[in-house]
């Protein structure tokens, strides 16, 4: 196992956008305050792309940011159902 610590916060965006994007079967992310673009925007590609990808967040009460609040309606937005072979 490798660890790494990150100290940059341009890596830390980098880090989660490369995390999420390698997400195959489940994607749990935790937390009321996300609000990075990139990150955000990540997310909603993933689930948009694979649709048999089950998506979680838990989050730590209501979104605190605009950003957050606006990303979860996106993720929220009605799909084709023949889209989504395994449901949900």
């Amino acid at each position: 196992m490798v660890v790494k610590v990150l100290t940059r916060w341009t890596d830390l965006v980098e880090a989660m956008v490369d995390f999420v994007g390698g997400a195959r079967e489940q994607l749990v992310v935790s937390g009321s305050r996300s609000r990075e673009k990139a990150y955000l925007s990540a997310i909603e590609t993933a689930v948009a792309e694979q649709p048999d990808l089950v998506h979680y967040r838990v989050p730590y009460g209501p979104p605190r940011h605009r950003a957050l609040a606006d990303h979860l309606l996106r993720l929220l937005e009605p799909r084709d159902p023949s889209t989504r072979p395994a449901g949900g």
